[in-house]
């Protein structure tokens, strides 16, 4: 008896849960807007996702609230959702628990990271922050690697924004060489989260970036995210230069 009233306890505060944060205001023009956004049409890799277009703020506010109660069985259940917004706030959830805690859950839950936002929000505070404080240079490396390796783009997508968070330490050198085994990935959206990373890493020493794309051919679009801020003629200049390796 006592079994079942658990059961009917933990079904119960999910339903809550969801039910709170499925309370938003709808805005038509708003999840037409997402769905494009999150490339939800009938010729992309996101044609099947599920897209309410409830607001990232909106879900923020409802992770920093539940957070504290919900156990890992209530993330995942979340997580694994078929509905996109169900899975922001279960990573939103996951950034505010113990970083531990929430890697374990990740690392074993990234075939529902599977979206350049989800990654984005969640991946470099979480897969980043765990192995940086956890592991040195070389494990991380090998770590990174091992990520990269995958068939699934969005797993690959989460080795190359992880990188973020060991560029907010000045690890520079150590990110640049990790991105020579990036820069021939077929995706298009990895080809714009290379070129972000990269302008991430100029931000701290421009120099170093100068030097990677004088001697690494990338594609156009990485290319173009990575100079973006540029001055005009550096960027013609290192543009041509690049052209040609």
């Amino acid at each position: 008896m006592f079994f079942f009233v658990i059961i009917f306890l933990v079904i119960k505060v999910i339903d809550l849960i969801e039910k709170d944060v499925l309370s938003f205001d709808y805005d038509e023009k708003f999840l037409e807007f997402n769905k494009k956004l999150l490339n939800v049409r009938d010729d992309s890799y996101n044609k099947d996702d599920v897209v309410l277009g409830i607001r990232i703020p909106f879900l923020r506010k409802k992770a920093n609230k539940y957070y504290k109660v919900m156990t890992k069985d209530d993330i995942l259940y979340f997580l694994r959702s078929d509905v996109h917004e169900m899975r922001m706030f279960a990573l939103l959830v996951l950034l505010k628990k113990d970083v531990k805690f929430a890697y374990d859950v990740y690392i074993k839950n990234m075939k529902y990271v599977n979206n350049w936002d989800l990654v984005d929000v969640s991946c470099y505070n979480i897969v980043g922050k765990y192995l940086y404080l956890n592991f040195e240079k070389e494990e991380i490396y090998d770590k990174l690697i091992k990520l990269y390796s995958s068939k699934l783009v969005f797993v690959r997508r989460i080795a190359i924004v992880s990188c973020w968070y060991f560029i907010k330490q000045g690890m520079v050198d150590f990110v640049l060489n990790f991105f020579k085994n990036v820069i021939n990935d077929e995706f298009y959206l990895n080809h714009k989260a290379l070129g972000w990373m990269i302008r991430e890493c100029g931000k701290v020493d421009i120099e170093k970036v100068i030097n990677f794309l004088s001697k690494y051919k990338v594609s156009s679009i990485t290319f173009s995210y990575a100079t973006e801020h540029m001055d005009k003629s550096l960027r013609e200049n290192l543009m041509k230069l690049n052209k040609n390796l």
